[in-house]
């Protein structure tokens, strides 16, 4: 049994005269604000305006089945939903736009629905769009590193959720469509799928502020992800490559991720001296980049092994795909109308 409890109606009046608005709280030790904080088997629903708060749903550790169905989420300066350390979150026909006003400088990663050391949880089939300062949804563990708040978290994995069938519309140069990310050394992102996703940015055929993307990363030292799929997804438009595997410090390792049945079309390059850009990076239109970014001859540099990229369709870029530093990298059945071939590095793969 879920607790049913709509914002739609709110604020409520009272004896005839209408109640005060409900005014941000505290997000537990977040170092956060949120206009609502859900608590375990909760169902919401309805208009979520957050103005003035960094979040709009927050969910706690331990707040687990909670469920948020077609709610609309407007306003909020961080993210629209933040959820730490739960099981059985459900975020099914919501509305995620007009959030990320005014982000923190101490968060790290800033997406508008944003899951930080979650299992066993979905989001369906919602739509997220004009989310000014932030990207889409991401993905991530949680520990001495909390990429979604300015404090530390307790160490969590992310592992065995799904993101399906969601219509994300980016519109800042510094985001990504949906994010895979791991950030703390024994923790990690595993056994995560991201299915049937249409993501729309830009491109330098198709100017604009959207950068679009999925990406898989492993973003501080020592930290992994391993055996997640990236499969039946639109990429349409992006300013870097459409699809991204990431090791980026010492010790990370990603592992085993697997890139199928996509279709991925007029995406971006690295541009030249931008703040991401190495000798490891393409500079020019890229599908699929599989880069572990770092030199073979540093002590502990970063791995992406057993990466299989299978029957993907790649359309309107210099190069299909990039690969860099990886092994074991197995590309299968690219199709014949796919931008050139693989190709890799000139470090050699």
């Amino acid at each position: 049994m879920f607790a049913l409890l709509s914002f739609s109606a709110l604020p409520v009046s009272v004896l005839g005269a209408p109640a005060p608005a409900i005014s941000c709280v505290t997000a537990g030790d977040s170092g956060l604000t949120t206009k609502i904080i859900a608590f375990g088997g909760m169902a919401i629903s309805g208009s979520v305006n957050a103005k003035g708060c960094d979040v709009g749903i927050y969910v706690p550790p331990g707040a687990n089945n909670v469920v948020i169905r077609h709610a609309t989420v407007t306003g909020a300066n961080e993210h629209a939903i933040l959820a730490v350390n739960v099981v059985g979150l459900l975020i099914v026909g919501d509305v995620i736009t007009g959030n990320g006003l005014a982000i923190n400088a101490n968060v790290s990663d800033n997406k508008a629905v944003e899951l930080v050391g979650t299992s066993n949880s979905i989001v369906s089939h919602n739509t997220l769009s004009n989310n000014s300062l932030d990207g889409g949804i991401a993905l991530t563990d949680n520990g001495p590193i909390n990429p979604g708040t300015p404090n530390p978290g307790n160490l969590s994995a992310s592992s065995r959720n799904v993101v399906e069938f969601n219509h994300i519309y980016t519109t800042s140069p510094s985001e990504c469509g949906i994010v895979l990310a791991a950030f703390n050394a024994g923790a990690g992102v595993k056994n995560n799928l991201i299915i049937g996703n249409l993501i729309a940015g830009n491109s330098p055929k198709n100017p604009g502020p959207g950068n679009g993307q999925i990406v898989v990363a492993a973003n501080a030292p020592g930290a992994t992800l391993s055996n997640n799929t990236v499969t039946a997804n639109i990429i349409d438009g992006s300013l870097l490559p459409g699809i991204v595997v990431h090791s980026n410090a010492p010790g990370d390792i990603v592992s085993n991720t697997v890139i199928s049945n996509n279709n991925i079309g007029n995406n971006g390059g690295y541009p030249i001296g931008g703040p991401f850009t190495s000798a490891n990076d393409p500079i020019n239109s890229t599908g699929i980049a599989v880069i572990a970014e770092a030199s073979p001859h540093e002590p502990g540099p970063p791995v992406v092994t057993g990466t299989v990229i299978l029957n993907n369709i790649i359309s309107g870029n210099t190069f299909g795909i990039w690969t860099c530093q990886t092994s074991q990298t197995v590309v299968a059945s690219l199709p014949i109308n796919s931008a050139t071939h693989s190709v890799s590095c000139p470090l050699g793969p």
